[in-house]
């Protein structure tokens, strides 16, 4: 448990230079988009690696690249999560992102644009694929009056109605320390 109450399990191995860390907000997930906001949790964990504190997309992106640092953030229907893995030497940084990725989010208007517009192109790609179709009218029956009957990922009139500020609000609201849960592996004590 670290001085700030952050209960973390660890396996240390010291056997290679390499720290893995996985994490999950609790019921942080897509249930809670709203009708209107579906797709606002995967826009999150699209966006929040796009810029932080002083870094704009560019410059964060540049610095997990130059390290090797794989920071990323994944929204399921029930929690929100992500993983970081560096190696041992650059692990303070590494670190040092996430934090900021998690606490001072940019959430640039031009990142923010050019995310929704790449989960726009995916989403027009699946209402071409029959089995996302058929996955869609299931989850519409199974889970009527459920949010797991909501698309995830979004749709095309409600990906544009996405905006920073509901990234921020979504990201206050559901990514606080009483929801974390941590798992780190590798070369650290």
């Amino acid at each position: 448990t670290s001085p700030g109450g952050i209960e973390a399990w660890l396996v240390e191995d010291h056997s290679i230079p390499i720290i893995a860390l996985d994490f999950a907000f609790k019921g942080a997930g897509s249930k809670n988009d709203t009708a209107e906001k579906q797709g606002l949790a995967r826009m999150l964990s699209n966006t929040l690696d796009e810029g932080a504190g002083e870094l704009d997309a560019t410059a964060f992106q540049k610095e997990l690249l130059d390290r090797s640092i794989t920071l990323a953030f994944s929204a399921g229907r029930d929690d929100f999560g992500g993983e970081l893995k560096s190696l041992t030497r650059h692990s303070p940084r590494a670190f040092e992102l996430l934090k900021l990725a998690l606490t001072q989010p940019r959430f640039d208007e031009d990142a923010v644009t050019r995310m929704r517009d790449a989960n726009m192109a995916r989403v027009r790609t699946s209402l071409a694929e029959p089995e996302w179709i058929a996955a869609r009218l299931q989850n519409d029956i199974f889970y009527k009056g459920h949010p797991y009957a909501l698309n995830s990922g979004g749709t095309l009139s409600t990906l544009p109605g996405i905006t920073p500020d509901d990234l921020r609000t979504y990201t206050k609201a559901h990514l606080s320390r009483d929801r974390l849960l941590i798992g780190v592996a590798g070369d650290i004590t």
